[in-house]
C-alpha cells in the first residue's frame, strides 16, 4: 500500500529547496517520491477531553483515562489519525517517554527535516523540549518551532 503524505507543508519545503538548488523537474519528482515514505507525524495528547469532544472516546473513557494520567500518542498513517502507544504519568515524564520512543525513527531521518513542535506547553515541559533539542540523535538536531 502506497503511503500518501498528509503534511503538504513538509513536501512543499522539500520541493522548494530542490528548485532553489536548480534541480530539474524529473530529479525533483523522483527525489520527492523517495522521501515521502520517510515523512512521519505524531503527537501526544495532553487531555483526553479533546478526544472525547471529537467523538474518538466516550466520556467514561476520558474520565478514567484522565484519572489514570493516560496520554495517547497519535500518528498519521496513510492519511488517517491512528492511536499508538498510551503513555502514563505527568506530562514531563510523558515527553521523556515520547522522546525515547522516537529515537530509533530519528536514525533514518533527514537532519534538515526533523521538527519538534508544541502547542501551549507549560514552562517545565518547554524546558524539557529545549533539552531534547540539544540532544543529538545520529548527529542530528531537533528544530524547536
Amino acid at each position: 500500500m502506497e503511503r500518501v503524505p498528509r503534511n503538504p507543508s513538509r513536501v512543499r519545503a522539500i520541493l522548494s529547496e530542490m528548485a532553489k538548488e536548480g534541480k530539474n523537474a524529473l530529479f525533483i519528482k523522483e527525489e520527492t517520491e523517495k522521501r515521502i515514505p520517510r515523512i512521519r507525524t505524531s503527537f501526544v495528547i495532553d487531555s483526553l477531553s479533546y478526544l472525547q469532544k471529537g467523538g474518538r472516546c466516550s466520556s467514561v473513557e476520558a474520565f478514567l483515562g484522565s484519572a489514570m494520567r493516560i496520554h495517547p500518542v497519535l500518528r498519521v498513517e496513510e492519511g488517517k489519525i491512528v492511536s499508538g502507544k498510551k503513555l502514563r504519568g505527568k506530562m514531563k515524564r510523558v515527553y521523556e517517554l515520547y522522546y525515547e520512543s522516537l529515537k530509533n525513527e530519528m536514525l533514518d531521518a533527514d537532519p534538515k527535516r526533523v521538527f519538534l513542535t508544541h502547542s501551549g506547553c507549560d514552562e517545565t515541559s518547554l524546558e524539557l523540549i529545549r533539552k531534547s533539542k540539544s540532544r543529538k540523535t545520529n548527529s542530528q538536531f531537533f528544530d524547536l518551532l
